[in-house]
């Protein structure tokens, strides 16, 4: 079975949640983690223990070995990223 290495951009409460969930299905490898504060972001990567980390979501998007990015900020900033990205 293929295992989908997985982005979670925002690494607060809502990620976190999501972040418990896919640690949990054999399906995916959660590889990076992103936030705006550095200090947030450290701190999930050292709890769920994900390898790579930054505060610039571009990093992410940019790394071709991941597969899907999961969106885990507030609403209102969605347009925003998928704006910046474009």
């Amino acid at each position: 079975m293929k295992k989908y290495n997985l982005g979670i951009i925002g690494a607060g409460m809502y990620g976190k949640i999501l972040m418990r969930a896919f640690q949990h299905d054999e399906r995916t490898n959660i590889t990076w983690v992103n936030s705006a504060s550095e200090g947030t972001t450290k701190s999930a990567a050292e709890e769920f223990g994900i390898e790579k980390w930054s505060t610039d979501y571009h990093d992410v998007l940019n790394d071709s070995s991941v597969d899907a990015v999961v969106i885990a900020t507030p609403p209102y900033l969605h347009a925003e990223q998928l704006e910046d990205a474009l």
